[in-house]
């Protein structure tokens, strides 16, 4: 009898279809159905109706991850990889990855990730270091020197340590689905096998186009509402395959049809990071969720231990069960409402002017300028625009600002972004064309390239706002 199949309705990628058995053993879990209540993004504040989740959008990363594997399969004409892929464990280790590859994020989704390495601890590396127990032996490295992001390493860790019969029962690989969620390739691509295995990484996890962003473009993109550009995500992915370059190594690759689409998959994600992700209300909000949660943190620490809630609220003790906060509180599988049910908890207890802000959607602070665009113009040509400088001078301006001003120190708030302006770099991803594999950088041209920079948000009292000139003045003569 053949296998039947649950169908998801979505309103990006229409119906995705999830084998019933699937469901049962991945999806229909306490700690997948967890993602229902963590919101994919923090973009509310300046765009009420993205109420999209983690839980959604996982399920649109395995669908396209399913689309993308599929398309491979076909497309691919070395008979040797195409026989490497005909296999159930491989495909099913892939395909599990993608459903699962944000099982273990944060409440808050990206707000809240940097507290899974206990922000105030003096080593500030728990997820990484779990992530390095649960893999002995293992490299967990980015391209050789970038560590993965937290949630990816609490997924991973997450994905072995509660789903393991679930994994022995679909013959997967736990090491390569850690690989695959974190991004982090295996280093000998001469070894055939590695090589393919570092390509359904990149197809997961990669440097420009993979499944999760793909589907994250798209859905923030139809979420928020915005003019994004187009994205014929059909011809994207009915272009792709592995094949091998001139060298003889095997590339994820693109047919040259699906060449303006690669583009629009970049100028998409570049769209969405310079006017929604740094949008200074979204920002703006993220701080002060960040700042409630630092002041509950301290409050609810001990003495023995003053990192007791971060290890307690953000490890892997919540996923297991129910975890002891003290003063009759309980907290397991912790999601969106929990946090915000302990700051509203403790609100009487502990100063939380932020929670208040967020509460009514009425910010105290004005932002002095309100586009990365409009920071450069300001600052052309001063050290606080030199990005190794930016940093180092925006953690000093609060008790600056503050002095020149007469205020609080925490009535001034400073906020530092990265304006990530993404270009496809070389390697990064290839084009199949008549003259064999080529980088798309070689068939297009390199253009223009800018590269990520910091820059910062400042946010003041609204009485303070026509001191505006002061305070430019201040930053302009702050050095490093």
């Amino acid at each position: 009898m053949k296998p039947r199949d649950k169908l998801f309705k979505d309103p990006v990628h229409g119906y995705i279809s999830v084998p019933e058995e699937w469901c049962v053993d991945w999806i229909d879990t306490p700690i997948f159905q967890r993602l229902r209540n963590i919101e994919q993004t923090s973009m509310r504040p300046l765009y009420p109706a993205a109420h999209h989740d983690r839980f959604i959008h996982s399920l649109g990363t395995y669908h396209l991850g399913k689309q993308l594997l599929a398309h491979i399969e076909s497309n691919t004409e070395d008979d040797d990889i195409r026989e490497f892929l005909n296999n159930d464990s491989l495909r099913n280790t892939f395909l599990i990855a993608c459903l699962m590859h944000d099982c273990g994020h944060a409440p808050f989704s990206h707000t809240f990730e940097g507290f899974y390495n206990f922000t105030n601890a003096k080593t500030s590396q728990g997820a990484y270091e779990l992530l390095a127990e649960e893999f002995p032996g293992q490299d967990f490295k980015v391209e050789g020197s970038f560590d993965p992001a937290p949630h990816e390493a609490l997924s991973a860790v997450v994905l072995k340590r509660f789903y393991s019969a679930q994994l022995r029962k679909y013959q997967c690989d736990p090491e390569l689905s850690a690989r695959m969620i974190t991004g982090c390739t295996y280093p000998n691509e001469s070894n055939f096998e590695i090589a393919v295995h570092n390509c359904l990484i990149e197809l997961l996890n990669g440097n420009a186009i993979d499944a999760d962003k793909l589907d994250y473009i798209l859905r923030d993109t139809w979420a928020s509402g915005v003019k994004n550009t187009a994205i014929d995500i059909d011809r994207l992915v009915s272009g792709v395959m592995f094949q091998r370059d001139v060298n003889g190594k095997i590339r994820l690759c693109y047919r040259k049809s699906a060449l303006s689409v690669l583009q629009s998959v970049v100028d998409a994600r570049n769209y969405l990071y310079e006017w929604v992700y740094n949008h200074h209300t979204v920002l703006y909000y993220s701080q002060l969720l960040d700042r409630s949660l630092r002041k509950l943190a301290q409050h609810l620490g001990k003495d023995s231990d003053p990192d007791f809630f971060w290890k307690a609220a953000f490890s892997l003790e919540p996923f297991n069960g129910l975890v002891d906060l003290g003063q009759g509180l309980f907290l397991r599988l912790p999601t969106d409402g929990d946090m915000l049910h302990l700051l509203k908890r403790f609100s009487n207890d502990i100063p939380l002017p932020e929670l208040d802000e967020l509460l009514s959607h009425c910010p105290s602070r004005v932002a002095l300028w309100k586009t990365s665009a409009e920071f450069r113009m300001i600052f052309k040509g001063n050290s606080a625009a030199d990005s190794s400088c930016c940093k180092n001078i925006a953690n000093r301006l609060p008790g600056l600002i503050a002095e020149e001003l007469g205020c609080q120190e925490d009535d001034v708030i400073v906020i530092t972004a990265l304006e990530k302006h993404y270009s496809i770099e070389e390697g990064h991803v290839q084009v199949r064309t008549d003259q064999g594999v080529k980088p798309f950088t070689e068939v297009m041209g390199e253009g223009s390239r800018r590269n990520p920079v910091n820059f910062f948000y400042v946010y003041v009292l609204e009485t303070y706002k026509e001191r505006k000139q002061d305070i430019i003045h201040l930053i302009r003569n702050t050095r490093r």
